[in-house]
C-alpha cells in the first residue's frame, strides 16, 4: 500500500500523521501492512505503540481482521486480536480461539484467551476451559476459575468441589494441598449457596494448615 512505503525510515511525525490519516479514512485494507509493522516491531516503541492503537480501533468490528490477527504467526498480532475480540464479543471469532488456546505455550496469550472465552458466557465453552484448571501456572488457573464461575454458577461450583476432592495430598501428611485446591477455596467463597458453605463447613478442621487458612478465609462474613 503507497501510504505505507517506507514507513519504518520516516520521522516519527510523518509516521503519526499517516498512522491519522488511516484510521480517519478507516482504511482497512491496512491491516496486513500493519500486522507485520506491529509484529516485526522495527519502528521505537511510541510508533509502535500508535500502530497497535490505529489496528485496535481498524479492526473493530471486523470478524476476518480479527480471525485473521489470531491465526497470526505472531504472538504481538495475537494479543491485539485477542483484546479486539474480547471488547467487540463477536461469537464467529470463538472456534480460532479455542484452537489457539490448545495451540499456544505463551502463558499471556493463554490468558487472555481464557478471559475473552469467559466473556461469552458460553456453557458449551466449560469443557473447553475446564482442563486449565489444572495448569502448572498458578495464574492461569486462578483466570481458569473467574471465567468459568462467569459462565455458569452451579456447575462451576460442583466443578470446584471435585477438584478440592480430588486433591490427594488432602489425605498425605506429609505434603500439603496444591495451589490449585487453595485457588478453588477461594473461588467457591465468591459463590453464596447453601451447598458451598456446607461444603466449607465439612472442612474446616482439615489439618492441612494451608488448606485450613484458606477454609478459614472464606468462611468469614463479608
Amino acid at each position: 500500500m503507497g501510504i505505507l512505503e517506507n514507513f519504518v525510515a520516516k520521522d516519527m511525525m510523518e509516521q503519526m500523521v499517516i498512522l491519522e490519516e488511516i484510521k480517519e479514512k478507516d482504511q482497512k485494507d491496512a491491516i496486513p501492512e500493519l500486522f507485520e509493522l506491529l509484529a516485526e516491531k522495527k519502528c521505537d516503541q511510541a510508533t509502535h505503540e500508535m500502530i497497535y492503537h490505529t489496528l485496535f480501533d481498524l479492526m473493530k468490528g471486523d470478524e476476518q481482521a480479527i480471525i485473521s490477527g489470531i491465526r497470526h504467526p505472531s504472538f504481538r498480532i495475537q494479543l491485539l486480536s485477542i483484546r479486539r475480540c474480547r471488547r467487540s464479543g463477536l461469537s464467529a471469532v470463538i472456534p480460532a480461539l479455542s484452537d489457539l488456546l490448545q495451540a499456544s505455550s505463551d502463558t499471556e496469550v493463554i490468558g487472555e484467551i481464557i478471559m475473552t472465552l469467559g466473556s461469552y458466557k458460553e456453557p458449551g465453552l466449560i469443557d473447553t476451559l475446564k482442563p486449565y484448571l489444572l495448569h502448572e501456572d498458578a495464574s492461569i488457573q486462578s483466570w481458569t476459575m473467574e471465567a468459568l464461575a462467569g459462565i455458569e454458577t452451579e456447575k462451576v461450583r460442583d466443578i470446584l468441589i471435585d477438584l478440592i476432592n480430588s486433591d490427594d495430598d488432602l489425605e498425605n501428611p506429609d505434603k500439603e494441598c496444591g495451589v490449585a485446591t487453595i485457588l478453588a477455596v477461594e473461588h467457591l467463597a465468591k459463590i453464596d449457596d447453601k451447598e458451598v458453605r456446607d461444603f466449607l463447613l465439612s472442612k474446616q478442621d482439615h489439618p492441612d494448615p494451608a488448606f485450613h487458612r484458606a477454609i478459614a478465609q472464606a468462611l468469614e462474613p463479608s
